[in-house]
Order: C-alpha cells, then structure tokens, then sequence
C-alpha cells in the first residue's frame, strides 16, 4: 500500500511469518534423518519370528533400542523438549520475562517444542507400546499434543496485540475502520466489489447467542467457506485488470476483515470455549507429566542412566 497504516493488531513481522516454515523444515529434516539411519531396525519385528529373529538379533539394536545410546539419547532430548514448553508459560506470566522477545516467536516455538519432543520419544519408544506406564503416557503426550492444536486455533480466535494482550471491543471496532479506509483507499469509494467483501464478512448476528459447541462448529464450517469466497474473490480481482501486487494487497485486506469481524461477533463464545479447552489440557498434562516421572524413576532406578 501507498500509505502505512498505524494498526491496532500489529502486523506479524517477517521473521515471525517465515519461523514456522524454518521450524518446519528443521523437523523435516531431522525425522527424516533419523527415519533413514534406523529405518532397518525399526522394520524389523520387535520380537522373533518362523521366519526371522526380532530386533535383539538386529546388527543396530545396542544403538538404537529404548536403552540403547542413540535410542536413549531421543527419549532424553524428547523429555527435555518437553519440558521447555513451560518457558513459553513463564514469559506470559512473569513480570520480568516480558519483554523478552515477540510473544509469538515464543509461541511458535513452544509449538515446535511441543510436535519435536513427543517425535522424539516415539522413536525413543522405537514404535513399541507394550508397557502400561510408557503407553499412558505416550499416549496421554499425544493427546495433549492434538489438543494443544486445537488450543493454537482457538487462541488465534481471541484477537491480541503483539506483547499477547486482549484488545477491547473498542480497538476491534476501530480496526475494522482502518481496513475499511484501506479497502477504499485501493479500490476506490464505490467499487462494486465491495458487495462481495462485505458479503464475505457478514456474519449472522444470533451468532452471538451461540453455545460453545454450536460456535466451534460454526468457527470450522465458517474457515472452509472463507477459503472458497477469498479464492472467488482472488480471481474476480484478477479479472478487473489490477496488478499482482494490489491484487494480493486487497485479498490480505479483505481476508483481515472477515476473520476481524467473526472474531467480534464470537468473541464470547471464543473465551468459553478456550476455557473448555484448558478443562480438558490441563488434565491430560498432568498425566503426560506424571507418568513421564514415573518412568523415568523407574529406568533411574534399574540402573539406565544415559551417560553418567
């Protein structure tokens, strides 16, 4: 755009838009990495067969079993990740942490420790799940990982500023003027087009009144038919003879003042269900944590202790 605005929700920086791609690549490469060294061993039947010894026999079992020193090595780094999501925790909470750095870098890399370690662990495991304490707590990491997802979207529902404050209702309002001068500014004060934003942005005012569950399945159903309105929108643009630059200019735009005006038409069935979602997170950490101590207690105790 010609003019910069002065925006109430602050852009994402390039280095906050271009760190989960970075991160993503990284777990690529290191899964695949690790996929491809132990991918003999862990093919091969965990225990023997008619037709095959089980992995004891296999050539890279000291290496890369559960006790192993690469495989033990994986569940120590899983653990350690794991537990690193709390510095994420630390820097909303605490006073003195808050200055230190975006609140959404942060995030992003709580995400990525939060996918990394559990990854890590499941190749610690080596893909065998045959123990009770291990397996409830694989699979209660697991859960907590799918839910922390589902908590990522939400969160992204409740608009924040960058240092991750609440805006009011105020600053949503003024927003949505701001995108609509801008809007304007590019297309001009009365392009037809406009129908076909505010049609995209339109939501039903009894949305409000929505439970928690009616306004999660809306929210779902809503992100599907934005998808296809923005692409419909995209290519109407690009038939009015308008450059690749402005085009994406006005899609950004509009796109920012849909997901502006759902967010406060449901912004308290938002909050209810983000505090649904810690009823059911919160839980299910505590026994991803719980039995993680207690399996780590138990390997202590009978002697594996990685490199000491």
């Amino acid at each position: 755009m010609s003019t910069t605005l002065t925006r109430t929700i602050p852009k994402t920086g390039y280095f906050a838009k271009t760190l989960p791609y970075l991160l993503a690549l990284i777990m690529l490469i290191i899964f695949s990495a690790l996929a491809y060294m132990g991918g003999s061993y862990y093919l091969t039947p965990i225990y023997d067969t008619p037709n095959a010894p089980g992995r004891m026999f296999h050539p890279l079992h000291a290496l890369w079993s559960a006790r192993g020193s690469i495989g033990h090595t994986l569940g120590v780094i899983g653990t350690f990740m794991m537990l690193s999501i709390y510095i994420y925790v630390a820097r909303k909470r605490l006073k003195f942490m808050r200055n230190w750095g975006s609140i959404r870098v942060w995030l992003q890399l709580h995400i990525f420790m939060g996918l990394c370690g559990p990854m890590f662990v499941l190749y610690h495991s080596t893909f065998k799940l045959d123990q009770q304490v291990p397996t409830l707590s694989f699979w209660a990491m697991w859960g907590v990982v799918v839910s922390g997802i589902v908590g990522r979207w939400l969160y992204s529902q409740i608009p924040k500023t960058m240092a991750g404050t609440e805006l009011s209702m105020q600053d949503l309002e003024a927003e949505d003027r701001r995108l609509v001068g801008a809007l304007r500014k590019e297309l001009g004060l009365n392009h037809p087009i406009f129908a076909q934003i505010d049609s995209i942005s339109a939501v039903n005012n009894n949305n409000e009144e929505m439970g928690a569950l009616e306004a999660l399945d809306f929210m779902v159903r809503d992100d599907i038919a934005r998808f296809k309105q923005i692409r419909g929108l995209q290519n109407q643009l690009r038939s009015e003879n308008l450059s690749r630059e402005k085009v994406a200019e006005i899609v950004k735009l509009a796109k920012r003042k849909s997901l502006l005006m759902r967010k406060i038409k449901l912004l308290s069935a938002a909050h209810a269900l983000f505090d649904w979602w810690h009823v059911f997170h919160k839980p299910l950490t505590y026994l991803m944590y719980g039995t993680l101590m207690v399996h780590v207690v138990v390997v202590v105790l009978l002697g594996y202790r990685w490199i000491f």
